[in-house]
């Protein structure tokens, strides 16, 4: 599982966006995500608990991710669980320094930090099979 990690975490990419979708009331909502990090072997992102994406998580935690990387894509399914410790938020902190600056804080009750639980990557090539990751 840690390898599978290894590779999602280097197909998301360090600096760039990647789209989080969720839902609410039966209508689709996609927003860009720049910020995610690895603790104790799950692969976490953050929100601030003021933002409706954060209510929509809470209601429905099942999301999607996906990404587009030159002509290749992936979708990534998984369901996100809160975690409210105050190490998780400093480890995502810690780890997008630049990102974070003036947004998150790992001591502010308004970070909020998940993780992702039964995720599946799909891994898309055009005419290609899709490599599936499960992590």
């Amino acid at each position: 599982m840690k390898e599978n990690i290894k590779r999602v975490l280097e197909i998301l990419g360090s600096e760039d966006e990647f789209y989080l979708a969720t839902a609410a009331e039966g209508k689709a909502n996609v927003r860009p995500f720049d910020v995610h990090c690895e603790f104790e072997d799950k692969i976490y992102i953050v929100t601030k608990k003021h933002k409706n994406v954060y209510k929509e998580i809470k209601a429905n935690p099942h999301v999607a991710i996906a990404r587009s990387i030159g002509k290749d894509y992936y979708r990534v399914f998984a369901e996100l669980v809160e975690d409210d410790r105050s190490e998780a938020r400093e480890k995502l902190v810690n780890d997008n320094v630049e990102a974070c600056k003036g947004k998150y804080a790992a001591d502010d009750d308004d970070t909020a930090v998940f993780y992702l639980k039964d995720a599946v990557m799909n891994l898309m090539s055009h005419g290609k099979d899709p490599e599936v990751i499960k992590f």
